[in-house]
């Protein structure tokens, strides 16, 4: 009895060694203790998501955008952010966007490409809801979006045009500042596009569905639309995106599988400047078409049924941003998404998201920040060191406030959210 006894003991002893072994060199478990990377991950103190992190991945391993755990030297805490630069470079934030190079003077945009950077979406609007609200309702950010006019089983339906050139009468700088002019309740009454009705900014629809607050005063340039329709009867796809002063319309053509790109109503050449789609859709197909589209780091793309031989993009070029025309464009948006189809019968909407790029910079988080962390200042990330941003940059202390951090404090990366349920899923980044 002795013996087994002391066999019993001998393997719980040799468990917990190996169980801390494992625990200190292989995984480990955090807990994120605050907001700073919502909605990619739910911080609270005490019940923030609970991640994984694989510790036996190397600092080598991390690419731009990747999510990484740094340990603090000054503090018994880990920062779990996400991974902008690894060191040898400069780095500027401009307007949301990250601008990198060799030097101060030559930076240029990091353009993300616009399927692979799905991951770093951040989901602004989705029809309909994963889950319904208290009240039955399954539509918890139908506040942000006009779903007006008829019906389909509960769904909305795109709004119909005879011709895109009918519909694209309402990208006019004119018609447009006439609807702007109006009372906001009063421009759902217009009705001629299934459209946003606030601006898209810094908020997001956090872990638990709801729409996060944060962000609000934030209007970002970076946006899109991930939308699923039923094809029957549909010619054409109109996306409009408005940025103040200018309204840009893709248009995809389902027969050919050609897109064109309007600015205010009149087309733009973008022969030489973009990758062209010719995805036709055979209109006697059955079931929902996927349509991507938006603006991202200064390059407009639509794709079509989710992979690369679907995709058209066409750089923002620099001849196509207006002079500043002042106080004469206050009374124009300043974003919004608007959606619209060619169709000889009503087009149901099977899905919509609406979602824009991750957002890096907030004016008031230039308080208290170090000397050159300042949107619009370029600071040098030296080699070892690592430059950290979170998700919600509205709401988090990173990089722009402590400076890099050294690349020797990398912990590892989170691989997984282990909980609360039903939060658990894989981190793709």
């Amino acid at each position: 009895m002795k013996a087994l006894l002391r066999e019993a003991v001998a393997v719980v002893l040799v468990s917990g060694l190996v169980f801390q072994v494992l625990r200190h060199q292989v995984a480990e478990r955090y807990v994120i203790p605050s907001g700073s990377m919502q909605p990619t991950l739910y911080g609270a103190e005490p019940g923030g998501d609970v991640v994984l992190v694989d510790m036996l991945v190397g600092v080598e391993t991390l690419r731009r955008y990747d999510l990484g755990v740094f340990s603090q030297h000054d503090s018994r805490q880990h920062l779990v952010k996400r991974v902008v630069s690894l060191g040898g470079e400069w780095v500027e934030l401009r307007d949301g966007d990250l601008f990198v190079g060799p030097s101060e003077q030559r930076l240029m945009r990091d353009v993300k490409h616009p399927l692979d950077a799905r991951d770093l979406r951040i989901v602004w609007l989705r029809w309909p809801a994963t889950e319904p609200r208290p009240d039955g309702s399954v539509e918890p950010n139908a506040d942000l979006i006009a779903l007006t006019g008829p019906r389909q089983g509960g769904a909305p339906m795109l709004p119909v045009f005879a011709s895109a050139e009918q519909a694209l009468i309402g990208c006019t700088e004119a018609e447009r500042r006439r609807i702007g002019e109006l009372e906001p309740k009063d421009r759902l009454a217009t009705g001629d596009w299934l459209a946003t009705t606030q601006s898209i900014d810094a908020s997001y629809v956090d872990a638990r569905g709801g729409h996060s607050a944060e962000g609000r005063d934030v209007p970002v340039g970076d946006f899109g639309v991930d939308l699923r329709f039923d094809a029957a009867g549909v010619r054409e796809i109109l996306c409009r995106i408005d940025l103040r002063p200018d309204a840009w319309t893709l248009r995809w053509m389902l027969a050919t599988g050609s897109v064109e790109l309007f600015r205010n109503g009149k087309p733009v050449s973008v022969a030489d400047s973009g990758v062209a789609s010719h995805r036709v859709i055979d209109p006697s197909r059955s079931g929902a078409v996927r349509v991507e589209a938006g603006r991202l780091d200064g390059q407009f793309f639509l794709c079509v049924d989710g992979d690369r031989d679907g995709l058209w993009i066409a750089s923002h070029r620099p001849e196509w941003v207006a002079a500043d025309p002042g106080p004469a464009a206050w009374m124009l948006p300043k974003n919004g998404l608007f959606l619209a189809a060619v169709a000889s019968t009503p087009c149901r909407v099977a899905s919509l998201t609406v979602f824009r790029d991750i957002h890096w910079f907030r004016p008031p988080l230039n308080v208290g920040s170090l000397p050159g962390m300042h949107s619009g200042d370029a600071k040098h990330v030296p080699e070892g060191m690592a430059y950290l941003l979170g998700d919600n940059s509205v709401d988090s202390r990173d990089s722009r406030m402590f400076g890099p951090v050294p690349q020797d404090a990398f912990v590892g990366r989170p691989s997984f959210v282990l909980g609360p349920w039903p939060h658990g899923r894989r981190l793709l980044r």
